[in-house]
């Protein structure tokens, strides 16, 4: 009952999380803060929830509106391919008119907090101009007109803040505003355009990028000259609107604060000019392109919170920071590389007996992660942040310690360990050797016979083998050298007088009708051309009541899992245990445990 519960709950969880856009709410949140900030220093508890409140209404609108426009081109985009809207999880009407509803909930607070004309202008300029953007955007002939509508409603909304709060505002507002507006012309027609280039080339939609001829080339994009100008000359624009409001009189900082001010401007101006820098120079590789522009533009819409941290109070100045920082902690961009690491490292604390060699295989990691870098050394920086932020990266270093997740030592040199551990890393992630393990347990199964179809080095039965010591394993596989290491491996793990070896294809096997109590086919199925055919061979190989664990990644397009788990119904299975976790935007950790009917 309460892992159903638990289920149910990360499941409203993973919902809400993409349909609002949760990651970068921060940023919706922290500009009627700012504008607040700009007019009045000390902010009353109730008037910091009101702000935050409208600021979560205005981004809901902004970002379910524009998926709701954009619906057709993002079921062609491989980044939203788990996005509700794209799997069909809530329909388009829905999603409109909870956008809508948004706009009266946003004018009732306003009313609640004693707003005047000028804070109600503010708030019609926000919601009306980001309607204008979210139905036209990409798709007028001058990108950057619409890229100027979208910054102008996001300046109006940081000027709500300071009209909400005041009833006016002052020429700190007015550059704050500014600043926001040439913010949002830069991420929009630099990063934003450029993520999406290649969805948007092939949907025929204006961005600016397009405009000024970037095109995609390999794994990432061609940038021209005129668009590194464009994207200099509007952070050149920042910084000089950004020191312009260093003295204005209204920030009313001693030398010694306004100095303080400066140097950390300086710092955070000269940190983001470098990530623009990488994030352009590093077009070649797409996914390394988006963190560090992502990081770019953390920095440069942050620099508003150091701008005015020696003026807002603590209470008001902790609220910016949290609510703006926080959210980007989730950004899955950013945690997929070290929480799949942390997993992995995990998995072998958990199974392992000597302790020292977990600390060897981090020290490795770090030494190999930190031995590249040296000063002035881009291409050095650019591993490191591959290593840091990917897992596959990880997966290399890991291999080169020639160790799997259960800390057994490999035989044979490292290059014959090098496809058990992929495989055993595999299986740890994604934590297909629990799942089965768990899955049987809950059956009450303890498996006599077990075949491995497509084994490889066959580390799924190995793990089945170490809990059923009456268990016998067959592994069956095309590849002999894989067959070869892993006899030797399991030889080595004292295994080897209970598996035999067979070089067969996975489907076509020479076993009679109900041979084994077990099947395991992993990593068989995405791209395989007959898949009914293949699971009512598993169906053949196993006696009535045995149990088939089949795993494999998939696309996280709508309907795909669903689909691949209804083969196993029409092939005579009974489907006991299902889960299908995202492991990436665009795919899908699916696995079964059926039992034959």
């Amino acid at each position: 009952m309460l892992g159903r519960l638990a289920e149910a709950a990360a499941s409203q969880a993973g919902f809400w999380y993409r349909f609002i856009r949760f990651p970068v709410i921060g940023a919706s949140a922290l500009l009627p803060l700012v504008g607040a900030a700009t007019v009045a220093p000390h902010l009353p508890t109730g008037q910091i929830a009101a702000l935050l409140s409208i600021a979560v209404t205005f981004h809901i609108y902004a970002y379910v509106l524009n998926d709701v426009a954009d619906l057709p081109v993002d079921r062609t985009e491989p980044l939203r391919s788990a996005y509700p809207l794209v799997r069909g999880t809530i329909q388009p009407g829905q999603a409109l008119a909870f956008a809508l509803l948004q706009i009266p909930l946003a004018l009732a607070l306003t009313a609640w907090r004693g707003g005047g004309p000028f804070a109600y202008a503010a708030l019609t300029a926000s919601f009306g101009l980001m309607t204008v953007y979210d139905l036209w955007g990409k798709r007028l002939r001058f990108g950057p007109l619409t890229d100027l509508i979208q910054g102008l409603s996001w300046g109006a909304h940081l000027i709500y803040g300071a009209a909400l709060t005041a009833g006016a505002a002052n020429p700190l507002t007015g550059l704050a505003a500014a600043y926001v507006v040439v913010f949002i012309i830069l991420i929009n027609g630099v990063h934003a355009s450029l993520r999406d280039l290649v969805n948007d080339l092939a949907c025929g939609l204006r961005s600016t990028a397009i405009l000024l001829g970037a095109r995609p080339h390999g794994n990432g994009f061609v940038i021209p000259p005129r668009l590194v100008l464009y994207a200099l000359g509007l952070q050149a624009v920042l910084l000089v609107i950004l020191f312009a409001a260093v003295p204005a009189r209204a920030l009313a900082y001693s030398a010694a604060e306004r100095a303080a001010a400066a140097a950390l401007l300086i710092v955070i101006a000269l940190l983001s000019l470098f990530w623009l820098h990488a994030a352009l120079a590093w077009a070649g590789d797409h996914r390394l392109s988006i963190v560090a522009g992502t990081l770019h533009i953390t920095l440069v819409l942050g620099a508003l919170i150091a701008l005015l941290a020696f003026r807002a109070a603590a209470p008001l100045l902790v609220t910016m920071l949290a609510v703006y920082l926080l959210p980007w902690l989730t950004h899955l961009e950013f945690l997929s590389g070290p929480v799949l690491g942390l997993r992995l490292l995990l998995a072998a604390a958990r199974r392992r007996q000597r302790f020292p060699r977990v600390s060897g295989v981090i020290s490795a990691l770090g030494a190999s992660w930190l031995r590249p870098v040296g000063l002035g050394r881009t291409e050095a920086l650019a591993r490191l942040c591959r290593d840091l932020f990917y897992w596959q990266r990880l997966v290399r270093h890991f291999l080169a310690q020639d160790w799997d997740p259960t800390e057994r030592r490999l035989p044979g040199p490292p290059s014959l360990g090098d496809a058990l551990v992929r495989q055993a890393f595999r299986h740890a992630v994604l934590g297909r050797e629990a799942f089965l393990l768990a899955s049987l347990a809950r059956l009450r199964l303890e498996p006599a016979r077990v075949g491995h179809l497509g084994s490889g080095a066959a580390l799924l039965a190995g793990a089945v083998l170490e809990r059923f010591p009456r268990a016998h394993a067959c592994g069956l596989d095309l590849c002999s050298p894989l067959l070869r290491q892993a006899r030797s491996a399991f030889a080595a793990w004292r295994l080897g007088p209970r598996a035999d070896w067979v070089i067969a294809s996975g489907w076509a096997l020479p076993y009679p009708v109900g041979a084994f109590d077990l099947v395991i086919a992993v990593d068989t199925w995405a791209d395989h051309p007959e898949p009914l055919a293949a699971l009512r061979e598993c169906a053949r190989l196993l006696r009535p009541g045995g149990c088939l664990l089949s795993a494999d990644l998939f696309s996280a397009a709508p309907g795909h899992f669903s689909a691949w788990a209804a083969l196993h119904s029409a092939a005579g299975f009974a489907i006991e245990q299902q889960c299908a976790d995202p492991v990436a935007e665009d795919r899908l950790a699916g696995m079964l445990v059926c039992v034959r009917v």
